[in-house]
């Protein structure tokens, strides 16, 4: 999946969100932040490219390629730590 449909994925996410929301003013932050990953989704379609930032071969990627693995090895740890405290109780 390219970098804009993944903004765009994502504002779509956070507007269904926002429509689940009761309170008007968390709606409005949450149409603010659909609104801005859709800026980003056009941006990013316009500078397709990464920005390189140095003659190193290093560039400017601000969603790391591996978020979905972080992501995964994070609710892991926070679950293994929950059965852990768990276990410490004596739950």
């Amino acid at each position: 999946m390219r970098r804009e449909d993944e903004y765009r994925q994502l504002a779509k996410s956070v507007r269904k969100r926002a429509g689940d929301e009761e309170s008007a003013v968390m709606r409005a932050q949450w149409e603010i932040l659909a609104g801005t990953s859709v800026h980003l989704s056009d941006q990013s379609a316009k500078n397709h490219q990464p920005k390189k930032i140095d003659d190193t071969g290093t560039y400017d990627d601000p969603i790391p390629w591996d978020r979905t693995l972080r992501k995964k090895a994070l609710h892991r740890n926070q679950a293994t730590s929950s059965m852990s405290r768990i276990r410490a109780k004596g739950g």
